[in-house]
């Protein structure tokens, strides 16, 4: 399940990427190509359970909102169970 995209342009090589946040994992794209961007996470997907304070089932960690990208910082909105 993912709420949306978002666009992003990399300062260095000006490529426009494209983020999505997909259950657990945060994915980037390279916009014109479609494949993730090795460079990004592992090989483009960031796991978003790891460093966390106790273990999620990945069934239950859901996405609120779309990523939103502010300089070179990625937002994402989430839901964990508490118990």
């Amino acid at each position: 399940m993912h709420r949306g995209i978002a666009a992003w342009r990399d300062g260095a090589t000006h490529k426009l990427r494209l983020l999505l946040n997909s259950r657990y994992r945060l994915i980037e794209l390279d916009a014109e190509s479609g494949t993730p961007v090795k460079e990004f996470g592992d090989n483009g997907v960031v796991n978003l359970l790891q460093g966390l304070s106790w273990e999620i089932d990945p069934k239950h960690y859901t996405n609120t909102s779309p990523a939103v990208v502010y300089k070179d910082l990625v937002i994402v909105g989430t839901a964990l169970p508490t118990g």
